[in-house]
């Protein structure tokens, strides 16, 4: 995961805890692991883009952000039948542009697994988000949504 995915998954189990510091929650385990963010200097091949006013960021590109989008509504994907009767479990990262009205306005697979994909990008496409702010005014970001798939 690319270091703006660390920090635009702060509402899916990241803590700040000082400069540039944060927590990683992780809901299975309930274990907990200190993640240093990379520092907001804009490179050529990370460039840092003023938030937008409607305009979505390209995929991949920075936004500046004080208020980090949160979850309103979350859907979770059906397990696949063939994964299920095969007793297959996988997990898949999905990215989803939230937009300025907080909801998913585009999707990418950024870590693929082909039986989940499907069902994982049909799920987040449902999801919907208080959106970023900056300067008290809503932006688009892209934010990383990890998906686990676990036979109970």
């Amino acid at each position: 995961m690319r270091s703006f995915d660390v920090v635009l998954a702060a509402a899916f189990g990241l803590t700040l805890v000082g400069a540039g510091a944060w927590l990683l929650r992780d809901s299975a385990d309930r274990s907990v692991r200190p993640v240093r963010a990379r520092a907001s200097t804009p490179t050529a091949e990370s460039p840092v883009t003023p938030p937008p006013g409607s305009e979505a960021p390209a995929y991949g590109e920075y936004v500046q952000v004080e208020e980090f989008p949160e979850p309103i509504r979350k859907v979770a994907p059906e397990y696949p039948e063939e994964a299920r009767a095969r007793g297959i479990e996988g997990a898949v990262v999905i990215q989803a542009l939230v937009g300025t009205d907080g909801f998913v306005h585009d999707t990418r697979v950024a870590k693929s697994d082909p039986m989940f994909d499907a069902v994982s990008v049909a799920a987040v496409r449902q999801y919907y988000f208080d959106p970023a702010k900056y300067q008290g005014r809503p932006v688009a970001v892209w934010v990383a949504i990890p998906i686990r798939f676990k036979l109970d």
